[in-house]
């Protein structure tokens, strides 16, 4: 049986959003298998090194110092993350985030500018975007909560919480998953 990772990260920010001001400080994940029943979770936080957590950060995602202060940097982390994924009854095939920001986050903070280490994920695809174009068929584009709404469904957590946003993805998967062979 195939199994998928439904990601999100959550990141130091600026009122001004730019991706190069930001750095991953969260990285949730929910491992599901083809029928999207939860088969592992994995969170970290990740200790920033190229910027600093501002109190507009704080502020949205409750992340606070002192809990980044005891945290991993970024290349240990995905070598933490590695280790579980390998305890998984499968090598996941593909993994899903909500929008591209987190793969590009990712690529960003693992590239040459910053910590040149290996990802060695799987293939990225775009939930939203497959969620979009099965459900909506009209390309506007919807937020995670909305999506939810949508299909019935309430967001369960706290917003801006990475694991939180990934189980909220994962509980979208039935809906985005169908159609992930048309982005191809």
């Amino acid at each position: 049986m195939n199994c998928y990772l439904c990601i999100d990260l959550e990141a130091t920010s600026r009122r001004s959003g730019l991706l190069v001001e930001m750095e991953a400080i969260e990285l949730g994940v929910v491992a599901v298998d083809e029928s999207g029943v939860t088969i592992g979770e994995y969170q970290s936080y990740i200790k920033p090194k190229f910027t600093e957590l501002t109190n507009y950060s704080t502020s949205i995602h409750n992340i606070t110092q002192s809990a980044l202060d005891s945290a991993l940097y970024l290349p240990a982390v995905l070598r933490e993350f590695q280790q579980w994924m390998a305890t998984l009854p499968n090598t996941p095939t593909r993994w899903y985030s909500w929008g591209s920001y987190d793969i590009r986050q990712l690529e960003l903070d693992a590239g040459p500018e910053r910590w040149n280490v290996a990802l060695n994920l799987p293939e990225h695809l775009n939930a939203k975007k497959l969620f979009q174009k099965n459900q909506l068929k009209k390309g506007r584009q919807v937020g995670l909560k909305k999506a939810l709404n949508l299909v019935g469904c309430e967001f369960v957590g706290q917003k801006h919480s990475a694991l939180d946003d990934a189980r909220n993805i994962a509980c979208l998967f039935e809906f985005f998953h169908t159609n992930e062979r048309a982005q191809n």
